[in-house]
């Protein structure tokens, strides 16, 4: 049985793309077909999918949304993770389903945008990095150190 957490040995990749996608919202639609669409969903479709539980979190460009939907509607075959799972519930699901219930979270996005200001949902998503980097920084002190 398949977990949802995909077999794929490149989860830097998909947080790369993930945090283009999200970046990409500020020049948008400038940036559709300079990056998104020559780089990124080419991407995706070579990776077998994308697994990224922070998009519908912080993209909020209905169009880059409709971007997804329609990329699985092509290609039904793609995985997709779009959703925080916690770890119990995440190693029940297959990729079929975590694939289904993005999707289904991403129509519902679209349908129903969030009210709060996009501004806020990039300051949160530029801090929650900053914080992320920091830790990283201090692991690898830690581990030059040879501080355990």
């Amino acid at each position: 049985k398949e977990l949802s957490s995909f077999s794929r040995k490149q989860p830097e990749i998909d947080n790369t793309l993930g945090h283009i996608i999200v970046l990409t919202q500020y020049g948008w639609p400038y940036w559709r077909d300079r990056i998104f669409r020559p780089v990124i969903l080419p991407k995706i479709k070579e990776h077998g999918g994308l697994s990224y539980p922070d998009m519908l979190r912080f993209v909020y460009n209905i169009e880059i949304l409709r971007e997804f939907r329609e990329l699985y509607r092509k290609f039904p075959d793609l995985n997709f993770s779009l959703l925080r799972q916690n770890s119990t519930s995440s190693d029940q699901l297959t990729n079929s389903n975590t694939t289904k219930a993005s999707m289904q979270a991403l129509e519902d996005k679209i349908n129903h945008p969030s009210s709060r200001s996009n501004n806020e949902k990039l300051v949160e998503f530029c801090k929650e990095r900053l914080i992320h980097l920091r830790n990283k920084n201090v692991k690898a002190k830690v581990s030059v150190l040879g501080i355990s």
